[in-house]
């Protein structure tokens, strides 16, 4: 009898804070580091390109993006690297 190999369970409330913390690390944990690393990027550069304006919609997305792809993980459901919500 073969078995799935047994899948790392995402924790959403975690998912949140990190992203909290810093836009992209939520994405980082579940798994889709290039979004992460482009999410942090963009919260960077938002944050001092335009004073600080470009990083509340980064941030506002992160933090609402996170929780979900941990949940869809968590359901087994398939995500790929640069899906949303």
């Amino acid at each position: 009898m073969d078995q799935e190999p047994r899948r790392e369970e995402k924790i959403p409330w975690l998912a949140v804070l990190l992203s909290v913390v810093l836009p992209g690390l939520g994405q980082i944990y579940n798994g889709q580091i290039k979004k992460g690393a482009l999410l942090i990027l963009l919260a960077v550069v938002g944050g001092t390109a335009i004073c600080g304006v470009g990083y509340l919609p980064v941030w506002v997305i992160a933090v609402v993006d996170a929780p979900l792809v941990a949940d869809k993980l968590n359901r087994g459901v398939s995500v790929g690297e640069w899906d949303f919500f």
